[in-house]
């Protein structure tokens, strides 16, 4: 009996053996997109996000825009877009005007008004003011005008007003709403402490959700206020709220934008501390590049070394791109027998450290890893997790 138990221990040490490479390397691990298990799903239903801080944003002059390079997918995970709103720039005087726009848009889209007086590129932020000359101006305390300075709407096409609201349904009188215009000195006998004396100053938070590939929700606070309309007459209370709105657009395909369009005058804003949450579309990876072979074969280097691991992602995507806490290695059990790749010792470079770069002219990231002496006479695997969440790996025998 004893001798029967010997001989399944010594089959099961030689299974592990033969299986550890790919056995020990996957705990824990989100499974990299391809495999059987869907990824979306994974990050759906973890939460995951990957957070991008973009800090601030000034425009002037009278038409400046641009776009974060970043494509997010809304069909992964919710995005949230975050930013105060700094609106003291803008002019008021007779003959001047100006608008201001923050939001998502779909890739190849301009990037102000990305549609005109039509949905079907994303959705936004507008920003506008009232037309009256000086405005912007203190009243006398007491002052019977109606001050309404700043107004702040979600757009899905340009020249689009607070009518295309839609969520939770249509208002029957759009013009009948709540902090959708906002009051900067306090002095708006209609207005009440929350959306009065402002400052001009706006904490924006846009928050958004794919409902499938072509069509999404959008919903805006305001200084931590949702936005709402009034259905009853009772100016005490909101009944449509959180007010916001469906939009369409490629979800898997969408950039942030901002832009600022105005005449007659220099005007300026400022998006401060932009933030974003969400999952960003998958980069186009397609494989380690030479010196690293990919799996199942095994690079043969020296401990110690500085190993190149090269690597596209179809253009320039910054060097904000892996995931926190990776790239990372760990050690594995392997069996002698598996495919080698040697790696000459002039492919390897000094590093004092592992480094990321990127060489335009080759469309190549290099990160350097640095490796351990330490790791002589051992099997590690690489795992590299990009901020898209895909994780890619590769195979090293250090002698």
């Amino acid at each position: 009996m004893k001798k029967y138990s010997y001989l399944v221990v010594v089959v099961l040490i030689s299974i592990l053996v033969l299986v550890g490479c790919s056995l020990l390397s996957n705990v824990g691990q989100v499974p990299p997109s391809g495999q059987s298990e869907d990824l979306s799903a994974v990050m759906k239903s973890n939460g995951y996000g990957f957070t991008k801080s973009y800090g601030d944003v000034t425009l002037s002059g009278g038409s400046q825009a641009g776009h974060f390079p970043e494509i997010w997918d809304l069909t992964r995970c919710d995005m949230t877009i975050s930013f105060t709103y700094d609106a003291n720039g803008l002019v008021d005087d007779a003959g001047t005007h100006a608008w201001a726009e923050l939001g998502i848009r779909t890739v190849g889209y301009g990037d102000f008004n990305p549609t005109w007086m039509t949905e079907g590129a994303g959705v936004w932020l507008a920003t506008d003011y009232d037309w009256t000359p000086n405005t912007f101006d203190p009243d006398p305390e007491g002052s019977p005008k109606l001050d309404l300075d700043d107004k702040l709407i979600l757009q899905k096409g340009g020249g689009m007003d607070e009518g295309s609201y839609n969520l939770p349904e249509v208002p029957p009188i759009p013009g009948n709403n709540h902090r959708v215009w906002w009051d900067r000195d306090g002095v708006d006998p209609w207005q009440n402490p929350a959306t009065a004396n402002t400052k001009g100053i706006y904490k924006v938070v846009i928050t958004l959700h794919a409902d499938d590939a072509t069509s999404g929700t959008a919903y805006m606070t305001i200084n931590g206020l949702a936005q709402g309309f009034e259905t009853n007459g009772d100016w005490n209370t909101i009944e449509l709220t959180p007010a916001g709105m469906t939009f369409t657009g490629d979800m898997t395909q969408m950039q942030v934008f901002y832009g600022l369009y105005g005449y007659g005058a220099t005007h300026s804003v400022s998006f401060k501390d932009i933030s974003v949450n969400g999952c960003l579309s998958p980069y186009n990876f397609i494989g380690f590049l030479p010196p690293v072979d990919n799996l199942p074969i095994f690079n043969v280097v020296k401990a110690g070394s500085a190993i190149p691991v090269k690597f596209s992602l179809s253009g320039y995507q910054g060097l904000d791109i892996f995931a926190a806490g990776y790239p990372k290695s760990i050690k594995i059990s392997c069996n002698e027998s598996d495919s080698i790749n040697d790696i000459d010792e002039e492919e390897t470079v000094t590093a004092g450290g592992s480094t990321l770069n990127y060489d335009s002219i080759t469309d190549q990231y290099i990160y350097v890893w640095k490796t351990n002496k330490s790791w002589a006479g051992t099997y590690r695997k690489l795992i590299v997790q990009l901020n898209d969440g895909t994780i890619h790996e590769a195979g090293f025998k250090f002698k």
